[in-house]
């Protein structure tokens, strides 16, 4: 798929990473339900998420490659290729 980002393996274990640009949290000051984006794991659950309510004035697509950058920052383990967000697998 062109224009897929690119996410690298978990930093953690090498498992597949997951973009959702909807992960729903509770904000711990009012209650409410409210929406963030979100890398994580699909094996550990290791995960880096944004509010979208903490980067008020900035638009979610910033944001959301704000995520995907600081996610890909870390650490590739050894022996462990890129994955796509459409991969799934453990492609290597």
């Amino acid at each position: 798929m062109t224009g897929a980002p690119l996410l690298l393996a978990c930093p953690f274990c090498g498992g597949a990473a997951e973009l959702d640009t909807l992960r729903p949290y509770r904000n711990i000051s009012t209650g409410n339900v409210e929406r963030g984006c979100a890398i994580y794991c699909l094996e550990c659950s290791a995960e880096h998420m944004e509010c979208y309510a903490d980067r008020r004035g900035e638009d979610r697509e910033t944001v959301i490659a704000e995520v995907e950058e600081r996610w890909n920052r870390r650490t590739t383990p050894a022996g462990r290729a890129a994955l796509s967000t459409t991969g799934g697998g453990n492609e290597e």
